[in-house]
């Protein structure tokens, strides 16, 4: 309404809108992207007036200039990744070496050196894990397709985090459709998109209500994986960084998570749309097109 408001006040003022881009809902429920002109035209022989509205679908490009924003910043955070791995695996090697020939020349009775030297090697590993993980979550990912039954995929994925669901005392609803056509995947590179969004899921959710959904549903060409959780939700800002790498709401987190399940989901050229509300959850939709 406020919009509407907005929109009128201005062909009053104006009398014309130019390139105005909203985001609108159809009657089947889908979110599109319209760009709206309209212009004030008067009728010099009567006192009828009226306006001329054009309204054009940008939905595709819209999400093509999405995509190359993610494209490029993932490529950029590739070449940042292969700048610090470069710099600091060299050190950090001869860090490693030179700890391995103390411990050699170390007598057996010098412990408490040997816990310091210790503490040295577990922290330069980590490191190296560190490193890795960030290469991981930004290089273009070489895929082994095979047809794939969704539902059977979720249902392992699902076995990865069953401790977790346990622990956190959430409750797991699923909801498959029926005679799924199978779609072509790369089965262990998925399971790591979807674990990622199931963990987030389940951490997300702190109050008494935590009810993690997931649901298949096929339109047209396209199957639709939904997960959603009842979790804190997210702002509009925090949606907009989402799948920014080392943009994480977590304390100890590191933010790579979603960047590699967003890497992964554009190898498998499969698009993904989160909804959020701060307070009611989150609801992530992963949408897969296979050939008719």
């Amino acid at each position: 309404m406020r919009l509407i408001m907005n929109l009128l006040l201005m062909l009053k003022e104006t009398e014309q809108i130019k390139d105005f881009e909203v985001e609108l809902i159809t009657k089947s429920g889908v979110k599109k992207w319209f760009l709206f002109n309209c212009v004030f035209i008067p009728d010099q022989a009567s006192d009828f007036c009226c306006y001329q509205g054009i309204m054009h679908d940008i939905t595709l490009r819209k999400k093509a200039e999405r995509e190359l924003l993610e494209t490029e910043r993932l490529s950029l955070t590739g070449k940042m990744a292969r700048t610090i791995a470069h710099e600091v695996r060299n050190p950090l090697t001869n860090l490693t070496l030179a700890i391995e020939h103390i411990n050699d020349e170390l007598p057996d009775e010098s412990e408490s050196i040997k816990v310091y030297t210790e503490i040295i090697e577990r922290n330069a590993y980590r490191i190296e894990e560190l490193i890795s993980e960030l290469l991981n979550s930004s290089k273009p990912k070489e895929l082994n397709l095979q047809l794939v039954d969704l539902r059977e995929l979720v249902d392992e994925t699902l076995e990865l985090a069953v401790d977790r669901i346990n622990f956190n005392q959430v409750y797991l609803q699923k909801s498959f459709a029926e005679n799924l056509p199978r779609i072509l995947l790369d089965k262990a590179k998925m399971k790591i998109a979807l674990i990622n969004i199931i963990i987030n899921a389940i951490e997300a959710m702190t109050g008494d209500k935590r009810e993690l959904t997931l649901s298949t549903q096929q339109q047209e060409n396209t199957i639709l994986l939904r997960i959603r959780d009842t979790g804190k939700g997210m702002s509009a800002d925090q949606l907009e960084k989402l799948f920014e790498p080392f943009f994480t709401a977590k304390p100890n987190g590191l933010g790579l998570g979603l960047t590699s399940t967003k890497n992964i989901l554009n190898s498998h050229n499969a698009n993904i749309v989160v909804e959020s509300e701060l307070n009611k959850g989150t609801t992530f939709t992963l949408q897969f097109t296979f050939a008719d």
